[in-house]
């Protein structure tokens, strides 16, 4: 019996070993039945402000105010006050070969920085102030407010259709390039009543499209795009 007990003690630790292993490859979040997400460890929740999540969706950067960096160094001494942030709508498994204190974006209104416990001679890597999907040509952020972003500026729907043509129209260097694509930086689900669809995008809007679910509205223009850019022969992916 004694062997028994210790064969599954050994087993119950050998499983968790494995777990936070697996944790630290990537960023320790999920998909759940539901459909929904759930963080996998112990995080620090920072509340934003309409002007920080707008500038998220506008650069995937976020700057932090005094009272947030005092909050998160109180984990992190040497966090920084302007960081990268990666988007809860999307976790491909990225692999890490180190521990990062990684900023996700959870709600419209919200971030979560992970709490990693560093093994002995293992230092966890500050974030740095880069957004994870660089902006390009190619590359287009959507905000919790139904606005559209492309390389730092706000734009509307008919520019970002006009946008997936010139990229369309570009020559490949080589006949067996990858098909070209097109990214799309997804936000999360809004938290907060009063984050609604911003009054011009609505203006963009077909009129048959219900304006009250935020959601809705945001899994609408996601599609429409994926849609139009595969009429043009691109594939659109959802990236941070």
């Amino acid at each position: 019996m004694q062997l028994r007990i210790s064969s599954l003690i050994y087993l119950l630790l050998t499983g968790i070993a494995l777990l936070c292993n697996a944790l630290a490859d990537g960023l320790p979040y999920g998909h759940n039945e539901g459909g929904g997400t759930s963080m996998h460890c112990d995080f620090v929740a920072i509340g934003l402000s309409d002007k920080q999540m707008r500038q998220i969706s506008a650069t995937g950067l976020a700057e932090l105010d005094d009272k947030q960096l005092r909050l998160v160094r109180t984990f992190y001494s040497g966090f920084p006050a302007k960081v990268g942030v990666a988007s809860s709508t999307t976790n491909d498994g990225l692999e890490r070969v180190e521990s990062v204190a990684d900023v996700i974006w959870w709600y419209s209104h919200e971030i979560r920085i992970p709490l990693r416990i560093a093994d002995k001679n293992e230092k966890i890597a500050m974030p740095d102030a880069k957004p994870w999907t660089p902006d390009a040509e190619n590359h287009f952020r959507l905000s919790p407010e139904g606005q559209l972003f492309h390389m730092g500026s706000l734009i509307s729907l008919q520019e970002a259709q006009d946008m997936i043509d010139r990229v369309a129209k570009k020559p490949k260097a080589n006949q067996n390039d990858d098909q070209v694509h097109i990214t799309l930086t997804v936000p999360p689900r809004a938290q907060r009543e009063h984050v609604v669809i911003d009054a011009q995008v609505i203006k963009q809007l077909p009129q048959s499209w219900p304006t009250e679910d935020t959601t809705a509205v945001i899994l609408k223009i996601r599609d429409f795009l994926s849609i139009y850019a595969r009429s043009k022969g691109i594939e659109l992916y959802y990236a941070w």
